[in-house]
This record gives structure tokens, C-alpha cells and sequence, in this order.
């Protein structure tokens, strides 16, 4: 039998359908990248646009800087105006905010940098910047220009000011504020530690300069009052000094007599100078108060490379090596470097007291000790300096609080007086013109019996 003919109409139109899918996806494909590129051509051009405007408004503001005193562009940065806008306020234009701020520094005409960076040459001219930033803008547009005074346009009966700022190590320090004329000039130091001000008037102007409060001056405080004084036509320099406060933590030991083993030895204050700079001495404790082996000095400025000298007691006299030279005593001070926001630390012997209070050849426990610095001008108060203490069993020094035996002094000439009431008697003793300076081991030795009736002693 012969074959039926095939029937091809459904293959055709299955073929048809499929070419149909296939357009519609091209088409659709065409469609999408057309869409994407005009979304980011209408992108882009809104972005220009932004950047146009902000360069507009960078524009706007460099003409009105220029417009402004030398003396209000320097160092406009740090003035009530900023951010300066062009209406005092941010600017919105077609829905979009804009915020534009001006900063002005002094440019130097020889070194063509901000001044500061050489005593030599005059600030000639201020660097005025307009730096616009917006949410619609991916980075900010900013414009320089600089600004020079006109040839004999400043006054010859004003001049400038460069406040310079830096640290132990002779690096800048930006922060520092500076006041001049009870606030009618205000600067704060910038990255290079430069507060310039100009066409300032001549004469002495006072000046308040201070840090943050986490910094201080070499004096361990956190502000200075100076008065600097503005010469026509020239350029004063100021210099001022400012770091991380550090502190000393030395610990005072005295050597056993006859044994030489160094023992703790609290002491009540400790003495603190920097000869290089005059500074000091300054006392820190309190005299006559609380005992500690490891007292603190703290604020204290970390001058680079140098060395605090440090020795127990609060007075010129408890320094045993007044004139700075070699001595037999030198043991009894300390040099100790303290580092930017760090602590300075050394071992530092004081001379040692043996003393023992007796009667009737035995060692008397628990008679009141005091021991009162016989050196002219070693002063607490309007008092002389005075250190009490109390007996131990063997009749020693000891402290009052726990017992622990004491001999180690400030070095010094001193009174002492030892008091106890026994039954209905008090018995008194004293020494008078007593040397403590003997740093060996030999230390000061004397015995005190009290065999008299007297009053307390006080």
C-alpha cells in the first residue's frame, strides 16, 4: 500500500511561534540597553549639572573672599563665619543642597608656602580656598586663588603675627588656640602649628594661648598669658610649646645602718627641677602628711632629652648637690627623663636615721617622736617643717599607722624631740643641730634617753 502524504503545517507553525520568542527577546534586549543608556546619559548629565552648580557656587565664593579685609581672610577658617555660605546658611538650588566653606591661610611671596616654615621671610599674600560639597556630588569642588595686597595699602603702624606651636620633639601641633586682646583676634593653629594673624595694630597686645586640656606648656599648665608686641610693617614670631603631660613614680630607699641593705623609705614630698629651663624646684606631697616609698609628680612637660632632677623633701636645703656638681652626696638625687604621656622611674637613696629612744638603757616603745628641719626657710605654712612618728619595740622610728621601721630622711639638719607619759610622769628628751646627710651605711646613729620630766612633745 502506498505511504500517506506528511502533513508539514504544524512544524511550520511551531517554527513560527519559536521565531516569534526569539524577536520578542531581542527586542526586549534592545529595549533594556536603550533604557540603561538613557538613564545613564540623563545620570550623567544631572551630575554635571551638580558640578556645574557647584562650581558656580565655588565661583560666587572666591569673588566674595576676595572682596573681604586681609585681616578677615587670614585664617578665616577659624572665625564664627564657618562653613561660609554664600546666604550664611546651606544652600538648596533644584532640590539639591549644597554647602560651601572658605578657609584662608598666609602665603609666603619667597618660599611660596604657607608661612611658618622659615623666620626669614615675610607672609605676603593669603590663600583663599572655596571647597563645595553635596550629596549629589561623588567628590567635592573646590578652587584656590590667592590674595595680595595692593602696593602700600597696609598700614605702616600695623603689622602681622605668626603664633607658632610645637611639641617636645620640635614637631607642629595643630589645636593650639590662640586669643589676642581679650578675643577680638581668635586663630587656632593649624596641620603646620601656625596661628597667623595680620594688619594687627602696633604695640603690645596680651595674648591667651591654650591647648585642649590634654596638652600643657613646659610650666604643666594647659594655658599661657604672654604679651607680644606688633611692629609696622614686619612680622613678630611667637613661639609657644605645647605636649602630652608625663609623670614621675621615683622610689626612695635608705641603707640599714651597719647592715647596708637599702629599705623602703617613704617620704612626704619630693622636690622636682628642670635647671636647663628654670623651672622648679617644685615641691609635690605635703610636708609633715602622708608617707609613700613611690611618690607621684605628675604634669609634667616631656622635654626631649632632658632630665628632671628629683630629690626628696620639699626645701633647697634637702637638696644635696645644690650647685650641680660631683658630691659625695650625689647619691640622694635623681635624673630621670619623662616621656610625651609617659612615666619616668629611678631608684633614688635618701640618708638614714638610726635612732633609739630609751630609758633606763632599755628601748622605749610607743614614745611620740617629732623631728622638725632646722634649715632657715624650710617652711609648711608659717611652721617649720615637722615629721612625727611613734616608737617600735626596739625604740626605733617607725610608722605611726603600722609599725614598719623608718630611718630614711630628707637630707637636712634637724630637732628632734622624743615624749612619752609613763604612770603620771611624761618624760622629754631633745637633739638639736643634727646632721642626716650620710648616705653610707655608717648612716646617722644617735641614742636618747629620756630621763627628765617635761612637756609632750609638739
Amino acid at each position: 500500500m502506498p505511504r500517506p502524504a506528511r502533513d508539514t503545517r504544524s512544524d511550520q507553525e511551531g517554527f513560527i511561534i519559536i521565531e516569534v520568542l526569539v524577536s520578542a527577546i531581542i527586542l526586549a534586549l534592545v529595549a533594556g540597553a536603550v533604557l540603561t543608556l538613557i538613564t545613564a546619559t540623563t545620570r550623567g548629565a544631572a551630575s554635571q549639572r551638580d558640578r556645574a552648580v557647584a562650581y558656580d557656587l565655588a565661583q560666587a565664593d572666591q569673588a566674595r573672599l576676595r572682596a573681604k579685609q586681609i585681616t578677615t581672610l587670614n585664617g578665616l577658617e577659624e572665625l564664627n563665619e564657618k562653613p561660609i555660605v554664600l546666604n550664611q546658611g546651606p544652600t538648596t538650588l533644584n532640590g539639591t543642597k549644597y554647602n560651601v566653606e572658605s578657609k584662608g591661610e598666609f602665603v609666603n611671596n619667597q618660599a611660596g608656602g604657607v608661612s611658618c616654615t622659615a623666620e626669614n621671610d615675610t607672609p605676603d599674600y593669603i590663600q583663599v580656598t572655596s571647597t563645595v560639597t553635596s550629596p549629589a556630588l561623588n567628590s567635592p569642588v573646590t578652587i584656590q586663588s590667592v590674595v595680595s595686597p595692593s602696593t602700600g595699602s597696609l598700614d605702616t603702624t600695623h603689622g602681622n603675627l605668626s603664633v607658632r606651636a610645637k611639641n617636645a620633639a620640635g614637631e607642629p601641633v595643630s589645636g593650639i588656640s590662640v586669643s589676642l586682646k581679650e578675643g577680638a583676634y581668635a586663630r587656632t593653629t593649624e596641620t603646620q602649628g601656625c596661628a597667623n594673624f595680620a594688619d594687627l595694630p602696633n604695640g603690645g597686645l596680651p595674648a591667651l594661648i591654650k591647648s585642649n586640656g590634654s596638652l600643657i606648656n613646659p610650666e604643666g599648665k594647659t594655658e599661657e598669658t604672654k604679651t607680644v608686641s606688633i611692629t609696622g610693617k614686619q612680622t613678630t614670631w611667637e613661639q609657644t610649646e605645647w605636649d602630652r603631660p608625663g609623670r614621675l613614680e621615683p622610689e626612695f630607699v635608705y641603707a640599714q645602718p651597719n647592715t647596708g641593705t637599702l629599705l623602703a623609705a617613704p617620704v612626704d614630698s619630693i622636690s622636682v627641677a628642670f635647671t636647663e629651663r628654670s623651672l622648679g624646684p617644685t615641691a609635690y606631697g605635703t610636708p609633715g602628711g602622708s608617707r609613700s616609698a613611690r611618690p607621684v609628680a605628675e604634669k609634667l612637660f616631656p622635654f626631649k632629652g632632658s632630665k628632671y632632677t628629683v630629690y626628696a623633701g620639699s626645701c633647697l636645703s634637702n637638696n644635696p648637690n645644690p650647685s650641680g656638681t660631683k658630691t659625695e652626696n650625689n647619691v640622694g638625687i635623681g635624673s630621670i627623663e619623662v616621656p610625651p604621656g609617659g612615666v619616668g622611674t629611678a631608684r633614688i637613696q635618701v640618708p638614714a636615721l638610726e635612732l633609739t629612744v630609751e630609758n633606763g638603757s632599755k628601748p622605749l616603745a610607743g614614745a611620740k617622736v617629732t623631728v622638725t628641719d632646722e634649715n632657715s626657710g624650710c617652711k609648711s605654712g608659717s611652721n617649720a617643717v615637722q615629721r612625727t612618728f611613734m616608737t617600735n619595740s626596739g625604740g626605733h622610728l617607725a610608722f605611726t599607722e603600722n609599725g614598719v621601721t623608718e630611718a630614711g630622711l630628707p637630707f637636712g639638719i634637724y630637732k628632734i624631740c622624743a615624749s612619752k607619759t609613763i604612770g603620771t610622769t611624761t618624760l622629754r628628751a631633745e637633739l638639736t643641730k643634727v646632721s642626716v646627710e650620710n648616705f653610707t651605711s655608717a648612716g646617722t646613729v644617735k641614742s636618747l634617753p629620756l630621763t627628765t620630766a617635761g612637756a609632750a612633745c609638739t
